[in-house]
């Protein structure tokens, strides 16, 4: 089983594996002093079982100006969930492919409403067209909407092709992202970036010891002039931003199921779009998403 994380952050925010590896970037000597291996994937064998909580909020800005006139939306989203979850499925290569989530909880406290009873088994086939299912069915709007904010349904991550780095690390060392490989990894999702484009860095923040043995990592990432899927006909990217930041507790023995994590991304777009009655406008989109996630073994 993968790890989610920094990458599964950014493509949901956008509402609209494979390959040779590149070369990375090298480490820029830091901090001294003892130091630990940098493993962010673990191996987990089907049929195994933890409890995930996580919490979501984001806002979304819009404006759209044609012939000097502005109009302007605000969504707003907030919601938690708890679940059961069991690995049903996995790819040969140890990804995520198929996830049970039995639900414990689901909250809403800003946005549109949705119900889902204590009980609820969902199923989530990591990046298919139509991932979330309940009893084998693909779950329609606004359902589907929803569950995609708070699950993690887009197609599972290689963490440690892009984030991690074969050097042993001291707390206080930095080393930077494979670019190329997230970019790759990200183009599975619908973002189109330059690695040139592209930027980021992992720094180690500390060891601990309990409740188990981990490393607090902190990871950056940066890019612009990017393009992405599900835009509307005709509509072209004038300027384009994101920048998310993710600290996160990283299990070093065992199965690894425990997970504490916190990220933020924030994107910016504009947009050059064609009307059907007013001709050209310009439509400006800024967007914030606020995500934690609690795990634990059972």
């Amino acid at each position: 089983m993968r790890a989610t994380g920094l990458l599964l952050a950014l493509v949901p925010l956008v509402a609209c594996g494979g390959g040779a590896a590149s070369t990375p970037d090298p480490v820029t000597p830091g901090a001294s002093g003892p130091t630990f291996a940098i493993e962010l994937d673990g191996d987990v064998p089907v049929g195994t079982r933890w409890r995930e909580t996580v919490r979501l909020s984001s806002r979304s800005e819009q404006q759209l100006v044609v012939q000097g006139q502005p109009q302007g939306a605000v969504e707003s989203f907030a919601g938690e969930l708890v679940a059961t979850v069991r690995l049903v499925r996995t790819t040969p290569d140890g990804l995520q492919a198929e996830l049970e989530y039995t639900i414990e909880s689901l909250t809403i406290t800003e946005g549109p409403q949705s119900e889902l009873a204590p009980g609820t088994v969902v199923q989530v086939v990591r990046g298919d067209a139509q991932p979330i299912r309940i009893d084998g069915e693909p779950v329609e709007a606004p359902l589907a909407e929803l569950l995609g904010k708070l699950l993690s349904d887009g197609p599972d991550r290689d963490e440690d092709a892009v984030f991690g780095t074969d050097e042993a690390q001291p707390v206080g060392g930095t080393w930077p992202i494979d670019r190329a490989r997230a970019v790759q990894e990200l183009g599975r999702g619908g973002l189109e970036m330059d690695p040139e484009r592209v930027s980021g860095e992992v720094t180690l923040l500390e060891r601990v010891e309990a409740p188990v043995e981990a490393l607090r990592l902190r990871a950056s990432f940066h890019a612009e002039g990017f393009a992405m899927a599900g835009l509307p006909p005709g509509a072209t990217i004038q300027q384009a931003t994101v920048d998310a930041s993710m600290t996160s507790l990283w299990p070093q023995q065992g199965l690894r199921l425990e997970r504490e994590e916190e990220s933020t991304t924030e994107m910016h777009v504009e947009l050059l779009i064609e009307t059907q009655q007013e001709g050209s406008g310009t439509l400006t989109i800024d967007m914030r998403q606020e995500r934690s996630l609690t795990r634990e073994p059972l």
